[in-house]
């Protein structure tokens, strides 16, 4: 071992540190020649970029080594201090990130191949394998680089914000492991609102990736940063997203926003939510792809914590976000991210019937062309009713079954689009749940509701269809069995023999063991005449066993 760490670690040890000189000139200054890009015979790039993640990833693996990770332990401060360094923004980022937010906040979220984060997965290693010390060693790194920066800072240095923003980058990628360490004693605070004050002031055009940098830690850090220093990122934020700073400001501030509204109090949040809530509906308007994720994460804790501030904007608000689903319905990501902005609107205060009456007469119609919609309007529609019914007030609930109840029922008993039938069970089922007994008088005709009621079940319990259409049946079922359990008394003999059916010919786990818990259920409504339901379920038939009690016990 001796051997080899002379041979091996002492000359990779000089490589890496010589490496940064290069790397520092000619990636992250870009004032030498740029890095040359090329391609062995295997198709894998060959350029410095690729070179030094290459040696990061050396790194976690001899850290990651208890053996090796011995021999290092004396170096793992250097060795975090140059992690950090690697991690500044390079010159390519600043410009590709400033024509692109999109492409800013891709590479935020993503695990991209880059120096930023493989020097995050490398001093995630260090903290696994050295636990405390390596934690002291990561915060000692980055202060040397947060002192370097002010030095530079002074010196005149334009490129001195680089080694601040990657100093609280490297933190906020060790965010959990450091909100633990100061609750066992480390002094993260005191380090963190250091280096978040320090930047107030510093021009935001001028340096714009580490004010969003600052609006990202705070946000991931609230809960160990200062009341007083979150309240001043708050207004910092609110105040960005409205004017005319450039577009990572405003990713900052957003991600800022989502974080710390929620955890604000009415007093001590902006007085003008309105403004918050009418910049991010501008903000929306122009966002794509990738921002407009974040910015419907942060609209949705806006109007969270508008409380009835948020009311007088439904108006506004709603058409826009019903325009952003419609248009992203074929993004499960997007149009679930609107629906969650929808159901906070929902829940305002003052909003339900307004957002009720909006959106009805269109999902209304939808569902009652369902067969001439575009792919996945139809399933997104009824997504977005079981949203609207779920614990609504009787009266909305009517109002969803006046207009669409008889029009989710048919698309259960003809579709045959897997996520229309998942979506119309879970609706049917909201349907239920609302309703009770209230149900089946909306419906008119006596017995009509009933009879729609069960005839969904058969098709959903319908051995014929594919296991996945079926995935829901058991929690429609069920609130048939808690909602209307006289009226089903009647049916349990067929219902029975058809749950049997449906999980003799079930490839999916789940689906069985929701129906198993239905018989269960069933064994509880029949007290105290257990016996008659056991001597039912002896008397069912189930292929391949001599009774259905047979076949659900195997089960």
């Amino acid at each position: 071992m001796g051997q080899f760490c002379t041979a091996v670690l002492g000359p990779l040890w000089q490589t890496f540190v010589s490496s940064f000189k290069v790397y520092h000139l000619s990636i992250i200054q870009a004032s030498e020649n740029a890095d040359n890009v090329g391609y062995d015979s295997d198709g894998s790039e060959r350029s410095l970029e690729s070179f030094e993640i290459q040696l990061f990833e050396l790194w976690t693996t001899i850290v990651g080594n208890s053996m090796l990770a011995k021999v290092i332990a004396g170096n793992i401060k250097e060795l975090a201090y140059y992690t950090i360094s690697f991690q500044q923004i390079t010159e390519e980022q600043v410009q590709n990130w400033s024509r692109d937010a999109n492409q800013y906040v891709a590479d935020e979220d993503d695990v991209t191949y880059s120096c930023r984060v493989s020097g995050s997965l490398l001093l995630e290693e260090i903290v696994t394998a050295y636990e405390d010390y390596g934690i002291d060693a990561i915060l000692e790194a980055s202060q040397v680089c947060f002192r370097e920066s002010r030095e530079l800072k002074q010196a005149g240095s334009a490129d001195w914000w680089r080694l601040h923003e990657a100093s609280l980058f490297a933190l906020g990628s060790l965010s959990e492991h450091l909100c633990e360490a100061q609750d066992s004693g480390y002094n993260v605070r005191d380090l963190l609102e250091q280096m978040v004050t320090d930047i107030v002031g510093t021009g935001v055009h001028q340096y714009p990736f580490l004010h969003a940098r600052a609006f990202s830690v705070v946000a991931k850090f609230s809960s160990l940063i200062s009341k007083g220093i979150c309240e001043q990122y708050l207004c910092n934020a609110a105040h960005a997203i409205a004017s005319d700073v450039p577009p990572p400001v405003k990713v900052g501030a957003c991600r800022a926003l989502a974080e710390l509204l929620p955890e604000s109090n009415q007093s001590s949040m902006p007085n003008n939510i309105m403004g918050i809530l009418s910049s991010l509906v501008d903000l929306l308007r122009q966002a794509s792809d990738e921002t407009l994720h974040l910015v419907l994460e942060t609209l949705q804790s806006a109007i969270k914590s508008g409380g009835e501030q948020s009311t007088s904007i439904e108006p506004v608000i709603s058409p826009i976000i019903l325009d952003v689903w419609a248009q992203h319905i074929a993004d499960p990501f997007i149009s679930i991210d609107a629906v969650e902005v929808l159901e906070a609107i929902k829940n305002a205060p003052g909003c339900l019937e307004p957002l009720v009456s909006r959106i009805l007469p269109t999902i209304g119609t939808i569902l009652s062309k369902s067969k001439i919609q575009p792919d996945g309007l139809v399933a997104g529609s009824l997504d977005l009713l079981t949203m609207i019914l779920k614990n609504a007030p009787a009266a909305v609930v009517k109002a969803v079954f006046d207009t669409c109840f008889t029009s989710t029922i048919q698309i259960v008993l003809e579709s045959d689009d897997h996520g229309e039938m998942q979506n119309a069970t879970e609706c049917l089922a909201a349907f239920i749940s609302g309703g009770r007994q209230e149900l089946l008088v909306w419906g008119g005709e006596q017995g009509s509701t009933l009879k729609m009621l069960l005839s969904a079940a058969s098709r959903l319990l319908d051995p014929e269809l594919e296991s996945s259409v079926s995935l829901f049946v058991g929690s429609y079922i069920l609130q048939l069995i808690l909602h209307l359990p006289s009226h089903l008394s009647p049916h349990i003999p067929e219902l029975i023999a058809a749950i049997v059916r449906r999980m003799q010919t079930s490839d999916i786990a789940g689906l069985k063991s929701s129906l198993v818990v239905i018989i269960a259920r069933l064994v509880h409504l029949s007290a105290p005449n257990v016996d008659q339901f056991i001597n039912l379920l002896l008397a069912i038939p189930a292929q391949g066993y001599g009774s259905s009690l047979a076949y659900i016990m195997s089960e």
